[in-house]
């Protein structure tokens, strides 16, 4: 038996036996493998130990005291290493923010309005099963039965995204084998890795085996019959082909070296090669057609929101879209000249005229749509759209005295998410009132940990700190949207004493 199973079975048998932390904690030091999250033990969740042990061991975690807290930041603060291994735990996931506030608003941290205000009108399938697999394992919430995903996803899709985000839980391995897999086998698309290298390699092939189609390719190892195992085991094809064309740059990760593999040997590399091993068909079916799944598909989540306009008019967006998009191809090039400005092509200006007023008028019929705000800036006559944009919103928002004192003085009045409802299409509009706000939450001296998260979940360089919000404005010459954001609310006596322009 080598070391690391050795050592994670004694650090089993202890905890489930005299559970001794000092003694928990000299056999994890030694380098173990975890088969589940340690806060799924209630004798040892809250104790400090369980986050660099967790770190360490590659395994999900989740922080419940302030000492916890303060073990992560720690560790955190060593970034080459301890980064790489977070990212590791915890990959980007798209909509991230917008899991976070779900869970904000679930624990009664940010009320159901805040989180209105907030939450994307359509969100990733990835970020549905990152919800249902943590309420229905994690939070033993049952209206969270992941097999209703189905519906909305491809079986293949559901499963690779459990297993990428969630697999080092071996319950949920086995969850998944039961009621997703079922005895048919699936593909491993476009991953690198199968089951992630968190087992002891017996337990990874015996799950890889149960859960995906062999592989294609073979990576052959003649010198290290160890190291072929492995990789075969963990690998996908497109694991196998990078590894043989990168090899000589191939940097091991370092969680690997739990099972003394030792590929990155310069004296190892020459006996590798890829040969066919099996000739499997693929199958690479996508998402289900779905555009419009958020946190009001009843079906989907308990939240008590209120009967909203929850539909985006796709079709207007996409024929305003592609029709700026092709103004901007025919007749723009992609200098700029000494005021940041896009050079017009040599064209003829009265075509240009035609395509432009187009697009003008639309907006001006179709006044609640405006999907732009950065893409158009250095294209100086698109930006004096936005400027009409600005305009609207003063005339329609903005200069209404009794709305703008409920909005200021009642962060919880409805006001906000109605007109977001009712300008959903509109960039620019949803932008300000989002910003907006943000500084009714500072007019009401609201919790500062709050209001620098919700100014994360924006694309504009704002800042938060001491009771102010500073705006700061781009370097370049063509349009600012933060300065002409700023210039906007200024003009209000109110919001004036908290906001800042800033170079």
């Amino acid at each position: 038996m080598e070391k690391v199973d050795q050592n994670t079975e004694n650090f089993y048998k202890e905890l489930n036996g005299d559970c001794n932390i000092e003694k928990l904690k000299n056999i994890a030091n030694d380098k173990i493998f975890l088969y589940e999250p340690l806060f799924k033990y209630d004798k040892i969740k809250y104790d400090t130990f369980v986050i660099k042990t967790s770190f360490e061991s590659y395994q999900n975690f989740m922080i419940y005291t302030l000492g916890q807290y303060n073990e992560f930041i720690s560790l955190i603060k060593n970034w080459d290493e301890n980064l790489s291994k977070l990212n590791k735990i915890y990959p980007y996931i798209e909509n991230g923010m917008s899991i976070f506030l779900y869970y904000l608003y679930k624990y009664d941290i940010i009320s159901l309005n805040t989180f209105n205000i907030y939450k994307l009108w359509v969100l990733s399938d990835e970020a549905i099963i990152i919800i249902y697999v943590t309420n229905f394992f994690y939070l033993n919430d049952k209206f969270y039965e992941i097999t209703k995903l189905l519906k909305y996803m491809e079986r293949e899709y559901l499963i690779s995204t459990i297993i990428n985000v969630f697999g080092r839980d071996i319950k949920i391995l086995n969850y998944v084998i039961k009621n997703l897999v079922k005895g048919s086998l699936i593909n491993t698309k476009d991953n690198l890795y199968r089951i992630p290298a968190t087992f002891p390699i017996d337990t990874l092939k015996e799950y890889t085996s149960k859960i995906y189609k062999p592989n294609e390719k073979y990576l052959i190892c003649s010198k290290d019959k160890n190291s072929e195992l492995f990789f075969n085991t963990i690998l996908t094809d497109l694991g196998i082909e990078e590894i043989c064309e990168y090899y000589n740059s191939y940097i091991l990760p370092h969680y690997f070296y739990r099972y003394n593999v030792k590929f990155n040997i310069p004296k190892r590399i020459k006996t590798l090669e890829c040969t066919n091993f099996y000739n499997n068909s693929s199958n690479n079916k996508g998402f289900k057609n779905h555009y419009s799944l958020n946190f009001e598909t009843k079906e989907l989540f308990d939240i008590p929101f209120s009967n909203s306009n929850n539909n985006i008019n796709y079709e207007k967006v996409r024929y305003i879209c592609d029709k700026v998009y092709k103004f901007i191809e025919k007749y723009y090039t992609e200098e700029c000249d000494w005021k940041d400005y896009y050079k017009l092509k040599e064209v003829d200006i009265d075509d240009y005229d035609l395509d432009y007023n187009e697009i003008s008028n639309f907006f001006d019929i179709n006044y609640t749509i405006f999907p732009f705000d950065f893409y158009i800036v250095g294209y100086e006559d698109l930006e004096i759209l936005i400027r009409n944009q600005l305009d609207s919103f003063k005339k329609r928002i903005f200069n209404n005295d009794d709305s703008m004192q409920e909005i200021l003085n009642n962060i919880e009045s409805p006001l906000i998410y109605n007109y977001i409802n009712e300008y959903k299409n509109n960039d620019i509009f949803v932008s300000l009132l989002k910003i907006l706000y943000i500084i009714s939450l500072v007019h009401n001296n609201y919790s500062t940990f709050i209001i620098l998260l919700l100014l994360r979940h924006l694309e504009y360089k704002l800042e938060y700190k001491n009771n102010r919000l500073y705006f700061i404005k781009s370097k370049f010459q063509c349009m600012s949207l933060e300065y002409e954001f700023y210039d906007l609310f200024n003009s209000n006596s109110i919001i004036k004493k908290y906001i800042e322009l800033k170079y």
